[in-house]
This record gives C-alpha cells, sequence and structure tokens, in this order.
C-alpha cells in the first residue's frame, strides 16, 4: 500500500488539518522485563475531552463537524481496539494542547501463538 493509500483510510490523515503535522513512531523495547513494541501516532488534532471516553465505541463518530464531513462508519478504531486485545495488547489514546496520540502496546510478539 502507498502513502497515499494509506491517507485515504487513516484517521491521522483525516483529521489533521491542511498544514498540520502526523508523527508515527515504532520501537522494541526488549530491555524491560516485559519486551514490547510501542507503536505510536500523533497528530496535530485535538480530540474534544467529552469525546475521549467514547472513541472506542462502535459506529462513534464525534459530534464536531470537521468529523462529520469525513468519509467513514466509524468502525475502525473499534476494530482496531478488538485486534490489540487479541493480541494481548493494549491501545490507548491522550488528546490536549491542540494533539492526539494513539498509542499501541504489543506485549511479547515474538513469542504470540494463534
Amino acid at each position: 500500500m502507498c502513502l497515499s493509500d494509506f491517507c485515504k483510510r487513516s484517521n491521522a490523515c483525516k483529521y489533521t488539518p491542511v498544514g498540520g503535522e502526523i508523527i508515527l513512531s515504532a520501537y522494541h523495547n526488549s530491555s524491560e522485563v516485559s519486551p514490547a513494541t510501542i507503536i505510536s501516532v500523533r497528530n496535530s488534532s485535538e480530540i474534544p475531552t467529552a469525546a475521549l471516553p467514547r472513541i472506542f465505541e462502535k459506529f462513534y463518530r464525534g459530534s464536531n463537524s470537521n468529523f462529520l464531513n469525513q468519509d467513514g462508519t466509524g468502525l475502525g478504531i473499534a476494530i482496531v481496539e478488538k485486534l490489540v486485545e487479541q493480541l494481548q495488547g493494549s491501545i490507548q489514546v491522550e488528546s490536549g494542547n491542540e494533539w492526539t496520540t494513539f498509542t499501541l502496546t504489543l506485549n511479547n510478539l515474538r513469542n504470540y501463538h494463534q
């Protein structure tokens, strides 16, 4: 998948204003007692505080007019949360000061077996 296709489907791309920033980082902390792969997506767009408790609900779409002008079903983040849980990981969201960060922590992927 090329970057332009990714951006058409990515919430970070959809909800970052023109001229805004998206920062993607990934690293593996193998020196910890419980090794983990941590993936972070940070963009220069803030999710309203009132919306944060509902962000992982199926079909939830923020009431902000910028969110309503975007295509989508409101399932993407809910699906990601379930997939991360299947991998025994976690996903967190923080938003404030005009930035939003989603952090996925995937524990011990090398030993994951279905």
